[in-house]
């Protein structure tokens, strides 16, 4: 299968999840319609209309999508679906500055993990939505601890 001919399925998620990118966007709609190939900006906005089944997103546009808003919101919630997490490759680190920078966040990430265990945990319970928050923020933390990973191989 080329990838010209895969579409994402119609469902609901996939259409919520562009709808969530083209509201963040500080680009325009018809802007990013143009730029993906749309006919107008109405072709793209049925593409995210849970109630326009015929009218879909190809995976060959997510790259122009993502590129244009820099919203990695869909590629994420892909990874999410697999249980894998994606992070930026520094090009490149030119000092140990740097480096301490990507250290902080790394202990910032770690930080956020206990204390959103401790508040999910209050009531005895892990809910749902506490689930998806943990699993949301320890996925942050290993992002993180890549990152770091990454800067620190890459440091001069």
């Amino acid at each position: 299968m080329k990838i010209e001919d895969f579409v994402l399925e119609k469902t609901e998620i996939t259409k919520s999840w562009l709808q969530q990118t083209l509201l963040r966007s500080k680009i325009s709609v018809a802007a990013l319609a143009e730029t993906m190939g749309f006919r107008s900006d109405s072709s793209l906005y049925k593409a995210a209309n849970p109630n326009e089944p015929n009218h879909r997103i190809h995976l060959d546009n997510l790259p122009l999508l993502i590129n244009e808003t820099g919203d990695f919101f869909i590629l994420d919630q892909i990874e999410a679906l697999f249980n894998r997490v994606a992070f930026a490759i520094p090009q490149e680190i030119p000092n140990l500055a740097e480096v301490c920078q990507e250290f902080g966040k790394l202990v910032k990430e770690f930080g956020d993990v206990p204390e959103t265990y401790g508040q999910a945990i209050k009531d005895g319970r892990l809910d749902s939505s506490e689930k998806a928050q943990l699993k949301k923020e320890t996925l942050e933390l290993m992002r993180q601890a890549g990152a770091f990973l990454k800067a620190v191989e890459a440091s001069k």
